[in-house]
């Protein structure tokens, strides 16, 4: 199952061909595939991302599944991909992944 959690001003970038566009996207994380992933868009969202990761990192706490919560920073140019990152020892399976070809348009 895939949960994806959209801000109010961005779209999610998905590459199911491996592209190198996105990067940080380890090959394997857990032997056990995980039951549910969250998707979470973000551009420049440095203000409002750490609330919504941390209401994530409850739910998935209380939940016992294995949940993968992935963070695609879309060429950020504030801390988001930093703010995310800051939550690897709450969220075991968080992935940040940095679109880099968005980044190098702006």
């Amino acid at each position: 199952m895939i949960l994806f959690v959209p801000p109010c001003s961005s779209l999610a970038v998905r590459s199911a061909s491996g592209s190198t566009r996105l990067e940080g996207i380890p090959a394997v994380m857990s032997a056990a595939p995980p039951e549910l992933s969250i998707v979470i868009p973000a551009f420049n969202e440095e203000l409002r991302l750490p609330g919504d990761v941390s209401r994530i990192s409850s739910y998935v706490r209380a939940s016992k599944r294995e949940t993968e919560v992935i963070v695609v920073d879309d060429g950020s140019t504030d801390r988001t991909a930093d703010l995310a990152n800051s939550f690897h020892g709450e969220i075991p399976r968080l992935r940040v992944v940095a679109n880099r070809e968005i980044a190098a348009r702006l």
